[in-house]
């Protein structure tokens, strides 16, 4: 059962996957996805604002705590 506070989770979750379906297709076969498609499906869904965050994107609110630059980040950790 899920508590009245977290069905708001829910949806966001839903809201994300759905995004993610829309750059990745049930039908298309992961094997044949690309790092640059999942790196640029990856910047789609961070440069969104969110209202749980403030309305900030996920990088801006990374930067905010941290001091670095998540976008450099997330390409970088595909390189390695």
């Amino acid at each position: 059962m899920i508590g009245k506070g977290h069905q708001g989770a829910l949806v966001t979750l839903d809201e994300r996957k759905s995004k993610l379906r829309l750059a990745f297709p049930k039908a298309m076969g992961m094997l044949d996805v690309t790092i640059p498609q999942v790196l640029e499906a990856v910047h789609k869904l961070n440069s969104r604002p969110r209202k749980c965050l403030g309305f900030k994107t996920p990088y801006e609110m990374f930067y905010e705590l941290s001091g670095m630059d998540a976008e450099k980040l997330v390409g970088y950790a595909f390189i390695t």
